[in-house]
């Protein structure tokens, strides 16, 4: 029979042996355990990283497709006219009074007043796209004193320039803008006419009386006196 110290030894050698079987396998669940914290720590970096390049390839693709189109750079300086009212409103009032209508336009197209229906200056809606036919029928005129050898195709698309400047002169046409229909509006487009007037009779064979009748007439009637006139012009 096994005495006392036997007995001990045989429990510590099996406690022993029993620990180690225990202390592998808490090891290898130990690493286990880790390597799978590790994999998702991975995946949930991975996850991470891929959100935030697709966040910045949408951004990319926004902000290059507003310098593309020129949509920022049309707010960031419809932004600056709007903050500086009272200074462009002056520079407006300016050219309009000098009578420099192609200024005015290139002006309001440079801080993209022009091609809006809404905002701070949308009063000035139509005075800028009848400055900007105006330029028109001053180059019309101009290609008309030119180039004689042309003048029927050149006294067409005169006439055509200014059926289209008269009809844009008409006020009440822009009664949705909010401030078009007024008083200082309908004198600058008159004015505009006037100058109108005073460009035919001093660069073309046309009387103040052949004039007069233009904005009431079609593009085919304003023709007719225009080649009316250069043909008599030439006897």
């Amino acid at each position: 029979m096994k005495n006392d110290e036997e007995l001990s030894r045989e429990f510590q050698k099996e406690h022993g042996k029993a620990m180690g079987k225990y202390d592998r396998a808490y090891q290898s669940t130990k690493k286990e355990v880790l390597d799978k914290t590790h994999h998702f720590a991975r995946i949930s970096r991975k996850g991470m990283l891929l959100g935030i390049i697709g966040f910045l390839i949408i951004l990319y693709i926004f902000v290059a497709s507003a310098l593309s189109g020129g949509s920022l750079e049309k707010i960031i300086r419809r932004h600056q006219a709007s903050k500086n009212y009272d200074a462009v409103r002056s520079q407006i009032q300016t050219y309009l009074e000098n009578g420099q209508y192609s200024e005015l336009f290139e002006y309001g197209e440079y801080y993209h007043l022009t091609d809006t229906e809404k905002g701070d200056f949308q009063a000035y809606y139509p005075v800028f796209w009848c400055a900007n036919s105006y330029g028109y029928v001053e180059q019309a005129v101009q290609m008309l004193t030119d180039y004689g050898d042309y003048k029927e195709d050149s006294a067409l698309y005169l006439s055509e320039k200014l059926a289209d400047f008269y009809q844009r002169t008409y006020l009440d046409q822009y009664k949705k803008y909010e401030g078009a229909i007024s008083d200082q509006n309908r004198e600058s487009l008159q004015q505009m006419r006037d100058r109108v007037s005073d460009l035919l009779v001093e660069k073309l064979p046309l009387t103040r009386e052949d004039v007069e009748p233009f904005p009431e007439m079609t593009s085919a009637q304003i023709n007719q006196i225009i080649i009316g006139r250069l043909l008599q012009n030439e006897d």
